[in-house]
């Protein structure tokens, strides 16, 4: 989806195509004009939606059902507890709207995490997503530094975050 920032990273994605489409009405809504035909007209083997609750599912779904290709959805902790709690109105509508359809005409659920599966099985009703951590081996003892260490967080800050915490 366009976003008015969008320029500003530009420089990063140099000789990769990028397509944008313009958003109507609210972004927290994320329907964006003409993306399920965009993506059809794409011709791509597979849609890997990254997150769920916006308008974007729906598209991901349509083009699904139009190519009868797969279509995967990674979560990204949008189905944990305190992130469900959240914005109840909106959730509700987009269940009710498309999430349901999306959910269950998806492919396969990525978690990360067996927590995350259960989450997204808690949310979506569907128990069979595959766990695929991230790539990096956690060391059995971390090293200890001799200075005081130093977080680099490279994510928005957001209460879900757990900032405080840390």
């Amino acid at each position: 989806l366009a976003h008015p920032d969008d320029r500003v990273d530009d420089f990063r994605l140099d000789g990769i195509e990028v397509t944008r489409v313009p958003v109507l009405g609210p972004r927290i809504v994320g329907f964006g004009r003409g993306l399920t035909r965009r993506l059809i007209e794409a011709d791509l083997d597979l849609v890997h939606l990254h997150g769920i609750w916006t308008h974007v599912s729906a598209d991901g779904i349509g083009w699904a059902r139009a190519t009868r290709r797969p279509y995967v959805i990674s979560t990204h902790g949008m189905c944990d507890q305190w992130t469900v709690g959240r914005g109840l109105l909106k959730k509700a509508v987009a269940r009710a709207w498309f999430e349901r359809r999306s959910w269950k005409g998806a492919t396969v659920f990525h978690a990360l995490t067996g927590q995350e599966a259960q989450n997204i099985a808690n949310v979506t009703g569907r128990r069979d997503a595959v766990i695929i951590p991230n790539g990096l081996p956690i060391p059995a003892e971390p090293p200890r530094p001799a200075d005081p260490p130093t977080m680099l967080c490279i994510a928005r800050i957001h209460a879900v975050k757990n900032l405080v915490a840390l």
